[in-house]
């Protein structure tokens, strides 16, 4: 029991640490197609790539001064921020076709802040001390995976369809195909 409790409050002390310390820039370092600072990490700057799929579509993937996916000087604009991994990046994705190009194409003004291999820390560090001039309205948080939905399952149940506080229900953020929201149906039934 005593190592039970000492396992937790350790756990505890480190979800405090990592959210109200603060996480600026020790070191930026470069590695591959990433810039990695302490706490978070994002693609090089302005830089571009040749991408494919599985499909045989390729495409240029191409990033903004911010080092994320979006046309340049887009942060100022946007209203919605998207926050996320490899999902909210899809680097093997047309832009177009993205849930922020999505976004886009149905005229919300939005802002691309996904990074293939993150988390909710490095998102929360990310919005915070990287992207810290935006002055939109709302943040999405969208993962692909079902340690993500375990993570949240308690939020995700208290969202209800069309709140005025500009939080929304699993299902809104799901996508036309609301595979998202099933996935976490599926592994929280209820």
């Amino acid at each position: 029991m005593l190592v039970v409790t000492t396992l937790l409050c350790l756990g505890i002390a480190e979800v405090m640490l990592r959210l109200l310390l603060p996480s600026t820039t020790i070191t930026m370092i470069r590695g591959g197609n990433y810039l990695w600072y302490a706490g978070y990490k994002t693609y090089v700057p302005q830089t571009s790539w040749r991408g494919g799929n599985e499909g045989g579509g390729q495409f240029e993937v191409s990033f903004d001064e911010m080092g994320l996916r979006n046309p340049r000087q887009s942060l100022a604009h946007a209203d919605v921020m998207v926050l996320g991994d490899s999902m909210v990046a899809a680097g093997n994705t047309p832009v177009e076709h993205t849930l922020v190009g999505e976004l886009r194409a149905a005229g919300i003004a939005s802002y691309n802040a996904g990074v293939d291999g993150t988390g909710t820390f490095n998102e929360v560090h990310l919005l915070r001390d990287h992207l810290r001039n935006w002055r939109g309205h709302i943040v999405v948080v969208a993962f692909f995976s079902v340690t993500a939905c375990t993570e949240h399952r308690h939020h995700l149940r208290q969202f209800e369809p069309g709140e005025r506080s500009g939080r929304a229900s699993s299902q809104d953020l799901a996508g036309p195909s609301g595979q998202g929201a099933a996935a976490c149906r599926g592994a929280h039934p209820g």
